[in-house]
């Protein structure tokens, strides 16, 4: 294992570097979960597998097989789901499976 003394500038560099873009993201990301839904907020952050995804095929050359190409859609997708806004929807009262919220019913055109 090498000593801190022996680590090349170059290298004491990019940790430096490292440290505070991952300092930059949280901050970030706690900023963004005090003005937004924890559930879109930590929805959106989980797209960083995405990007690392896509960064190893274009960097690194590495190849995904079909199983992991799956797994990337089918995050992205989720992600997707969670983040785009929904509509409200009115469901005639013979369908509904469950009582809706006291109120609710007047709000929905």
């Amino acid at each position: 294992m090498a000593q801190p003394a022996d680590i090349e500038p170059a290298t004491w560099g990019w940790l430096l570097a490292s440290a505070l873009a991952t300092g930059a993201s949280w901050i970030c990301y706690f900023r963004a979960l005090k003005i937004g839904d924890a559930s879109k907020v930590a929805a959106v952050d989980k797209l960083s597998l995405l990007l690392v995804a896509m960064f190893a095929v274009v960097f690194l050359h590495e190849w995904l097989n079909l199983r992991e190409w799956m797994g990337i859609v089918l995050m992205t997708g989720g992600v997707l789901l969670l983040a785009i806004k929904r509509c409200p929807v009115r469901i005639p009262r013979g369908l509904r499976f469950c009582r809706s919220a006291p109120g609710r019913d007047e709000a929905l055109p």
